[in-house]
C-alpha cells in the first residue's frame, strides 16, 4: 500500500485554513445578458439522457463567452467563411442601452421558449426577471428532456405551435440546418449597427449559406475539478491551480499528478472522465475536431494526425498509466475522494454532491491542461444559442429576447456579477471562467452530426478497453464520411 506522504493523523483535528485568493490584472470578459443570465440553466451530458441540472453551459453561456483577442482557430461554413470569435471590446453605453430598452418593450406580452431546464428553477426565474426588466414581456417555458428537444421542435412546428424561442444544443448544429425549422436573422436584425457588430464575428460562426439563423457562440462549459485537500494528504507539491498560475498546466503535469494520486489499494485513481468527454478537450487543444468545416463542405478530420495524437494520449491515461477510475459514477466518486481529478461542468458548485465540500474549501477547479508547447489554452467550445422557429406568432418579443443580450452588456459589471453569484463560484474560480471566455473556443461541431458522434462514442469505448487507435480509426473514417453525406442529402 501506498503511504500517504502527509500524516492523516497530524492532519485530525486541525482546521484547514482557507486558501489565500491571489489578485488578477485581467479584467472579466465583457458578457451578454442573456448568456450571463443562463449560463446556470443545465448542460446535457453528451453521454447520458439525463439532464444535468445546474448549469446551462452550452446552451447559454455560449451566447456570451468568446476569444476576445480572437486567437480561436478560424473554421468555415459550408457556404461560407467564418470568423475568429471575440467578445466586443466596447459595448453599448448606459445610455444607448436606455434607449434600446424603450424600442424592446413588449408592454407585457408573451413569447414562449423551448428548452431543457426545469421551468420553475432557480435559471428559469432568473431569465424571466430579466426579460421583464429589459423588455417588459413574458416568458412561457415549454419543456422536454434534452435529447428530446429536436423531436419537440419538430412535432411543434408541424402543429402549428412554434415556439418563439428554441435554445440551441450541442446536437442542433450543423444538423438542424439541414432541417430548415429555423428563421432567416438578418431580415430581422442589423448586424452592422452599433449593438451588434462588435459581436457579430462571435455569431459568424453559425453562417448558414452566407446567413444567420442562430445568435450563439462556443464557450467553454467543463473544467478540471481537483481534491485540494487530498492532494495535500498525498504530499503533492503543487496543485493544478498553483500549476495553472505558473503556466505549467499542461498534459504532462496533469499526468504526472494524476500517476502521483492513483493507489488502487486505497481505491483511489488521479481522475474521473465525468462521462469520457475529455477526448473533447485534448483534440481542442491541438486546435481539431474529428470533423472540420471547409470551403468546400463538411470533411472528416478523423485521419488527422493531431487528431492521432490526442487519441494517443487519452489512450495512455486508461491503458498504460491507468489512472482512470472506470466507475461510470465519476461525480459521485469524486465526491467520495475516490478520484483526485474531474473533468466536470463549471456548474457542479451549486448543488451537492459537490456544494459541501466546495463551500467547505475541499475542492475547486481550475484551467483544462493546455497541449505541451502549446502558447495558451484552446477549450472545446459547447455549441449553444438561440433560434426563431419557424412559424413563431410574435417573430417581436423573440427579436427582443435576442436583442436582451446585446443591450445588457452596458450594465456588464453588475450582469456578471450576478452570474458568478448564482454559480456558487468563489472568487479564484471566477478569475478562472473569466480567463476561459476569453481564450480560443474551438466548436465541437461533431455533436450536430448525429450518427458520426454515435459511431465515434463506440470507437472511444473500445479505445479505453485497450484498442489501436489506428485500426479504430480505419474502421471510424467511412462511419463519419457516411453520416456527413447522409445529412447532406
Amino acid at each position: 500500500m501506498k503511504k500517504r506522504k502527509v500524516l492523516v493523523l497530524m492532519l485530525t483535528g486541525i482546521i484547514m485554513i482557507a486558501m489565500l485568493i491571489t489578485a488578477c490584472d485581467q479584467e472579466p470578459a465583457v458578457t451578454s445578458g442573456i448568456g450571463s443570465a443562463l449560463e446556470s440553466s443545465g448542460q446535457q451530458d453528451e453521454t447520458s439522457s439525463s439532464v444535468i441540472s445546474g448549469d446551462e453551459s452550452g446552451i447559454s453561456s455560449s451566447v456570451i463567452e468568446g476569444s476576445e483577442d480572437g486567437q480561436s482557430e478560424v473554421l468555415s461554413d459550408p457556404a461560407t467563411e467564418s470568423s475568429s470569435v471575440y467578445v466586443s471590446k466596447e459595448p453599448i453605453t448606459v445610455s444607448e442601452a436606455e434607449e434600446e430598452i424603450k424600442k424592446l418593450d413588449l408592454k407585457g406580452a408573451s413569447i414562449t421558449m423551448l428548452a431543457h431546464w426545469d421551468p420553475n428553477g432557480a435559471d428559469a426565474r432568473l431569465v424571466k426577471t430579466r426579460f421583464k426588466n429589459y423588455c417588459n414581456g413574458n416568458i412561457i417555458f415549454v419543456n422536454a428532456p434534452y435529447e428530446k428537444l429536436g423531436e419537440k421542435l419538430s412535432s411543434m412546428i408541424m402543429g402549428g405551435d412554434s415556439p418563439d424561442i428554441y435554445a440551441v444544443r450541442n446536437w442542433d448544429f450543423p444538423a438542424l440546418m439541414y432541417k430548415d425549422v429555423f428563421q432567416e436573422l438578418d431580415d430581422k436584425i442589423d448586424f452592422n449597427s452599433s449593438i451588434w457588430v462588435g459581436d457579430k464575428p462571435k455569431y459568424d460562426q453559425y453562417l448558414w449559406k452566407g446567413k444567420h439563423y442562430i445568435i450563439g457562440g462556443a464557450s467553454p462549459a467543463y473544467f478540471i475539478w481537483y481534491n485540494k485537500r487530498l492532494m495535500e494528504e498525498y504530499g503533492v507539491d503543487k496543485n493544478p491551480g498553483q500549476l495553472a498560475k505558473e503556466n505549467k498546466w499542461d498534459w504532462d503535469a496533469f499526468l504526472e499528478i494524476a500517476k502521483e494520486m492513483t493507489d488502487p489499494e486505497e481505491n483511489l485513481y488521479g481522475f474521473s472522465d465525468g462521462g469520457g468527454s475529455l477526448i473533447y478537450a485534448l483534440m481542442s487543444g491541438l486546435g481539431e475536431d474529428i470533423i472540420k468545416f471547409t470551403d468546400q463542405g463538411i470533411e472528416s478530420n478523423v485521419k488527422s494526425a493531431n487528431v492521432a495524437k490526442a487519441h494517443q494520449f487519452y489512450s495512455d491515461l486508461y491503458n498504460k498509466h491507468k489512472v482512470v477510475n472506470t466507475s461510470p459514477n465519476s461525480l459521485q466518486d469524486f465526491a467520495n475522494r475516490k478520484s483526485a481529478m474531474l473533468y466536470g461542468g463549471n456548474w457542479e458548485a451549486q448543488q451537492d454532491p459537490i456544494k459541501t465540500m466546495h463551500d467547505a474549501g475541499e475542492v475547486t477547479f481550475t484551467h483544462i491542461p493546455k497541449a505541451p508547447g502549446a502558447s495558451g489554452y484552446i477549450y472545446p467550445g459547447s455549441v449553444g444559442g438561440y433560434a426563431i422557429p419557424k412559424g413563431a406568432k410574435n417573430v417581436k418579443g423573440a427579436v427582443a429576447f435576442l436583442t436582451m443580450g446585446q443591450v445588457s452588456q452596458a450594465y456588464a459589471e453588475e450582469e456578471r456579477a450576478a452570474w458568478h453569484k448564482n454559480a456558487n463560484r468563489t472568487p479564484e474560480e471566477i478569475i478562472i471562467v473569466d480567463q476561459a471566455g476569453e481564450l480560443a473556443n474551438l466548436p465541437t461541431y461533431s455533436y450536430g452530426i448525429n450518427a458520426a458522434s454515435t459511431a465515434y462514442w463506440q470507437v472511444l469505448d473500445s479505445l479505453r478497453n485497450g484498442g489501436n487507435w489506428s485500426t479504430l480509426s480505419e474502421q471510424l473514417e467511412p462511419k463519419v464520411n457516411q453520416a456527413i453525406a447522409d445529412l447532406m442529402k
